[in-house]
């Protein structure tokens, strides 16, 4: 549930961001995934009322992880298709960005079908717009490894961008598939910034000027995204954010990421990306220890109860950002702009305004 972090506002400053957080349009770049490692209910409140009750009007969702193929991601994408038909009408998928505003009219749900890593695409170009078709519309071009695009950020080697890959990313513009460049290389990421014919983002990501984390995107990287008209989605993961290594971070240093980027690039190239995946639950557990075994150290050495920053752990946590920002004297739209409205003008620049 909601616990409000002491920012120190007075009355008029708490109507403020209370009156922004129930009129703002609300844009999570990257929201984790609803039913492949589920958030436990909360008094009652399945993920997608979470969602409603917090005001968050679209969550990309992760429809594929990294070594996935074709068929299992075809798979998933009927998984979400089925949730469509049995939520009641509280959620779709959103292909538009009329979608977009229509659910932020009617206080509903939007999923985005993204993709964490292009191997959907396996060897073929020709996959890309077949998955356009079934609402994928944004994907990761690499997951911290090399795969056939190109390097991942935790590779020691960084060869960049493969000619796969940039025919992956020409592909992807043409049908209007935003690129993200979270998980990919300096290099690689560098690249596919130079070759976009769109908006490119990091989805998830955090300033390593700040916090010198392999995930963490350089100045050179975020002022690429940038000039492509794209941005970096800011995220509450404690080990992108930490000051200290191993201390846990909180919100307001979450917020020192988001002022970074703002004074490096401007307010219009700086969003939410929270990576909220999973919960204090089994079956999270379960995958935490397999993924330990994949890449030892992935963690950090933040537990569960600890992975991230604390005020902004939940999705009940995305009040205390409105609330910070208030606290920190950005006016209205500035604060508008970081929560969703920068997202919906990226999108709106990749997939076309329909």
């Amino acid at each position: 549930m909601y616990v409000p972090f002491d920012f120190g506002l007075d009355a008029s400053q708490e109507d403020r961001a209370r009156r922004l957080q129930e009129s703002a349009l609300v844009i999570d770049g990257l929201g984790g995934s609803m039913l492949m490692r589920p958030a436990p209910d909360v008094d009652g409140a399945d993920r997608i009322d979470q969602y409603r009750q917090n005001r968050v009007t679209v969550s990309n969702e992760t429809i594929a992880m990294p070594g996935e193929g074709t068929r299992t991601t075809l798979r998933r994408i009927f998984d979400y298709m089925c949730l469509d038909e049995v939520s009641g009408g509280r959620t779709e998928c959103v292909r538009t960005v009329a979608d977009i505003r229509k659910h932020h009219a009617q206080h509903s749900l939007g999923l985005l079908y993204g993709l964490q890593s292009a191997d959907p695409f396996e060897a073929d170009t020709y996959l890309v717009p077949i998955f356009y078709e079934l609402g994928v519309r944004i994907s990761n071009l690499v997951y911290n490894e090399r795969n056939r695009l190109g390097d991942g950020c935790m590779e020691s080697t960084d060869q960049g961008l493969s000619a796969f890959g940039k025919s992956i990313v020409l592909e992807m513009n043409r049908v209007g598939m935003t690129v993200d460049l979270s998980h990919t290389g300096m290099r690689t990421s560098l690249e596919a910034a130079a070759v976009v014919q769109a908006p490119a983002v990091f989805s998830h990501s955090c300033a390593r000027a700040l916090t010198d984390h392999p995930r963490n995107a350089t100045d050179e990287q975020i002022r690429a995204v940038a000039a492509t008209g794209g941005l970096i989605g800011i995220c509450p993961h404690s080990q992108f954010c930490e000051k200290q290594r191993g201390v846990r971070p909180t919100v307001n240093d979450f917020l020192d990421h988001i002022e970074y980027a703002v004074d490096l690039v401007g307010i219009e190239h700086v969003g939410i990306g929270t990576d909220l995946f999973g919960g204090q639950t089994l079956g999270e557990t379960v995958f935490r220890f397999q993924f330990g075994r994949q890449v030892p150290g992935a963690w950090g050495g933040y537990g569960i109860e600890s992975k991230y920053v604390s005020g902004f752990d939940t999705v009940y946590g995305w009040p205390n950002v409105t609330r910070g920002l208030v606290a920190r004297g950005y006016d209205d739209s500035e604060i508008r702009a970081v929560l969703g409205e920068n997202w919906l003008r990226v999108f709106g620049s990749t997939w076309g305004e329909g």
